[in-house]
């Protein structure tokens, strides 16, 4: 996405500085080709087995961050059922692992878009920032060091989770 041509001008010098707000990625701009071209890759037929209709990405860290080992991202093509018709929707999912297996993060860490150009746009945009707020929060020092480990992500920069939190405000 571009910025407009009049905000270009009042930022003057600082204009491609802020373009780089606007982009996918450092150097990756939102171009509707770019675009067309994930969606290309979504669209293709093949056996489950195959995958050939899932952008799977992971982003695995060396050393354990906040308590996680492993980021998943997964973004795929999906059928829903609207109205006993199926249409097409892209699902975005974000998944971590601990030191003891895999866990889905709940409903806020699952969703669905539209196929088309602005819900592949939103799909990559919500699993952004639900990685950044995973990496930012990590994992409650308490919980994980509990007699039966359990994995709750944090609340800002307390080093505990929210019930945690509470118990500690309360008793």
């Amino acid at each position: 996405m571009a910025i407009p041509p009049q905000l270009a001008s009042v930022l003057s010098d600082h204009a491609a500085a802020v373009q780089e707000f606007c982009n996918m990625a450092p150097g990756i701009p939102w171009t509707n080709q770019t675009l067309d071209d994930m969606l290309d890759n979504l669209d293709k037929k093949g056996t489950p087995s195959e995958q050939s209709n899932t952008l799977y990405l992971q982003s695995r860290f060396d050393a354990t961050i906040n308590g996680i080992k492993l980021i998943e991202v997964r973004i795929m093509r999906q059928g829903r059922k609207v109205k006993k018709t199926w249409k097409r929707c892209i699902n975005a999912a974000v998944y971590y692992e601990w030191d003891r297996g895999v866990m889905s993060i709940g409903p806020d860490y699952d969703k669905d878009f539209d196929f088309d150009r602005k819900g592949l746009k939103d799909a990559i945009s919500f699993v952004q920032q639900r990685v950044q707020n995973i990496k930012r929060r990590g994992l409650c020092n308490t919980c994980l060091t509990a007699e039966r480990p359990r994995k709750r992500l944090r609340v800002g920069d307390t080093g505990l989770c929210s019930t945690c939190l509470l118990q500690k405000a309360v008793f």
